[in-house]
């Protein structure tokens, strides 16, 4: 938002003052904790907030693609299929 004033005593005097403002405003997301736990050999994700996508990987160079579903909500039990597997959240 840009925001101009001009302020002036009386048309006839010579004091004129000019004043500007500049404000940038950009909305602020909370990032959700993601948290593991396994019960009876079960890894279940869970997370803390709302409004994003799970997604993994089976290696650290491999491309994230969202878990079939896609997975949006909390929470989430995947089977442990014995190899290394990567999740995160992204915001959609």
């Amino acid at each position: 938002m840009l925001a101009v004033e001009v302020h002036n005593y009386n048309p006839s005097s010579p004091d004129i003052s000019f004043g500007t403002s500049l404000v940038d405003t950009r909305p602020y997301t909370l990032s959700p904790e993601l948290d593991i736990a396994y019960t009876q050999g079960t890894p279940t994700l869970s997370w803390s907030r709302g409004g994003f996508t799970l997604q993994h990987v089976d290696g650290l160079t491999g491309l994230w693609t969202d878990v079939p579903g896609p997975i949006v909500s909390s929470p989430f039990m995947t089977t442990n299929s014995g190899s290394a597997q990567y999740f995160r959240l992204i915001k959609r």
